[in-house]
């Protein structure tokens, strides 16, 4: 298990210094990279939609 915490920090840290320093705040309390990866995909994906 200690295992598995290790590679999650080495895993979000990744991502958080990959991110626009004025957007680290929002998502540096997350310490599970597939939440923060999620909540980063649901936040900036561009959606087309269609339109009526």
């Amino acid at each position: 298990m200690e295992d598995w915490w290790t590679i999650q920090s080495m895993l979000v840290s990744w991502i958080l210094n990959t991110i626009e320093p004025s957007l680290r705040s929002t998502v540096a309390y997350m310490e599970n990279a597939k939440d923060l990866w999620d909540d980063i995909k649901e936040r900036f994906s561009i959606v087309n939609r269609p339109r009526i």
